[in-house]
């Protein structure tokens, strides 16, 4: 089994991204790869990812948990 480790305190605008860091929605459930290979977005579009524009977007902060897999 996975284990998570959730960042505290980080900047919305400005997320933690590295190979094992996770975006996680809390509306849908969605997990997202903070560097997926194309643009991802969760199942409800709070959390997109847009790497070949080099945009994160987020509608609702409250709804966003970062964490890394280890």
């Amino acid at each position: 089994m996975t284990k998570k480790t959730y960042i505290q305190n980080f900047r919305v605008d400005s997320p933690p991204v590295g190979a094992t860091v996770r975006y996680e929605c809390l509306s849908c459930g969605s997990v997202l790869k903070s560097q997926p290979t194309h643009a991802v977005a969760c199942d409800c579009y709070n959390i997109i990812v847009d790497v070949d524009a080099g945009r994160f977007s987020v509608k609702d902060p409250l709804s966003l948990r970062v964490f890394v897999e280890e």
